[in-house]
């Protein structure tokens, strides 16, 4: 998993308490990101802790949300539902969020697969600095560690799970698999491909590759495999061998308008067919049921080994 590994040079990190309850504990963190980049706004990494008040080892759920600035609401929702749970949530901000670029790239949204798969790369090796982080302190329990990610985020979410064996456990809402699929098979094509430049025949020629590479990555390692096209590098089927067999849930809308059926079977039947939870609803409704992704979250914990 080469392209996801990291070296930390700067190993800094501030903590400060920003509210404090009977029962939880908010603190802001920041850190230096491990990718750093030229434009330096992108390079200190922003999130959210929230602690409940605890005499023991609690578990941690590193939350990701999707796409855009506004989709960071029901994550912060959701982070304070859990830690009500006893469970603590840590909400973080991707690299393409509004605080984190300069003035002049706000709004800015990733076109080629290149600009995909080094924000793909930057969010999953901060994730990982994420576990880095907190999974030492004395409150978290290191092997009760999970992501939880929404849309964009849960792709994000699986692939750290895929390359990290620290993370023990994940739950992916309006998650699929093969990328192509993902940008034109959705019932709004207009939607789903928006973030790429490829045509949907450019987009179908290379993902007729797609099989011969996952073989031959399953044979030889995904380092020694050149990829026909960039975004099989963050695709979640290329990783999902690896998340066979360990505990996750997947959360998906019948009526969601960008990721199809055909996407999230796709994914549910390569990742060994974990739990898979249907809701009647579209794409962002179903990331903003916090109660249903709290109570699957909740489950999924007990039944993970302490």
């Amino acid at each position: 998993m080469y392209l996801y590994d990291y070296k930390v040079v700067d190993t800094s990190f501030d903590m400060q308490l920003a509210a404090e309850t009977s029962t939880r504990s908010h603190y802001k963190i920041t850190f230096p990101s491990p990718c750093p980049v030229r434009r330096e706004e992108r390079n200190t990494v922003y999130g959210d802790l929230f602690m409940p008040k605890s005499t023991g080892r609690v578990p941690l759920v590193i939350l990701t949300h999707a796409f855009g600035d506004a989709s960071l609401a029901p994550c912060l929702t959701l982070a304070r539902l859990l830690v009500r749970q006893g469970i603590a949530a840590f909400v973080w901000y991707l690299p393409i969020d509004s605080c984190r670029l300069p003035e002049s790239l706000k709004g800015f949204s990733p076109k080629t697969p290149r600009e995909w798969l080094d924000i793909s790369r930057s969010s999953v090796i901060e994730i990982r600095r994420v576990v880095d982080l907190l999974s030492n302190r004395e409150e978290i329990d290191k092997n009760k560690i999970m992501v939880a990610g929404m849309s964009f985020g849960g792709v994000l979410s699986s692939i750290a799970m895929a390359v990290d064996k620290r993370i023990s456990a994940g739950v992916l809402v309006v998650v699929g698999g093969n990328m192509a699929e993902l940008s034109w098979g959705g019932k709004n094509v207009a939607v789903a491909s928006s973030g790429h430049n490829c045509s949907r025949e450019e987009c179908l020629a290379a993902y007729s590759k797609y099989p011969e590479y996952l073989n031959e990555v399953a044979r030889k390692g995904i380092e020694n495999v050149i990829p026909a096209k960039e975004c099989f590098l963050f695709d979640p089927l290329t990783f999902a061998s690896h998340l066979r067999s360990r505990p996750i849930v997947m959360i998906n809308g019948k009526d969601d308008e960008a990721v199809s059926e055909k996407s999230t079977n796709l994914l549910w039947e390569a990742c060994g067919k974990p739990r898979l939870t249907w809701v009647p609803d579209g794409h962002v409704a179903t990331y903003c049921k916090s109660e249903l992704i709290c109570n699957e979250i909740t489950n999924l914990l007990s039944s993970v080994r302490g």
